[in-house]
């Protein structure tokens, strides 16, 4: 019997079951508002015109990808093969939880109006904050056969 490095992905487990679904739509969503007002960011206006066109091209890249991945993540949850699916998102996904943790930060300590604009609206941020690092952790989990 030979060893088979096969490996099941099971942060579908937490996207489903354990809350992540929600945590992940926020963070899709934040992500979408912050690609949309990049021209607006701080991290633009301190970078210089050739680095602002840089990061507004990689966003206009970037955006239309949104909708689908969380049409996927709807879908999911009704339909354990879309759910499947939503491993090549996976890096978008991580991405978008990455952001959305900076940017509370940033307005939890009012670095600039920007973020706290960002994050105002969303009662969610603070106990967010408190989880997205394991949410990536179980998003990103494997089980190895």
């Amino acid at each position: 019997m030979g060893y088979h490095n096969d490996k099941i992905w099971i942060g579908s487990i937490f996207l489903k079951n354990e809350g992540g679904f929600e945590v992940v739509m926020r963070a899709l969503n934040h992500y979408n508002r912050r690609l949309h007002r990049i021209s607006q960011s701080p991290e633009v206006g301190d970078a210089g015109a050739m680095f602002g066109s840089i990061l507004q091209a990689e966003s206009a890249k970037v955006i239309p990808q949104l909708k689908p991945i969380a049409n996927r993540l709807r879908g999911g949850l009704c339909d354990d093969a879309v759910l499947a699916d939503i491993q090549q998102d996976l890096p978008i996904i991580q991405k978008a939880l990455v952001c959305y943790k900076a940017d509370i930060q940033k307005a939890s300590r009012d670095v600039h109006r920007y973020y706290t604009q960002l994050v105002q609206d969303n009662k969610h941020a603070k106990d967010d904050l408190e989880i997205i690092d394991d949410a990536i952790k179980k998003i990103n989990g494997y089980y190895h056969k």
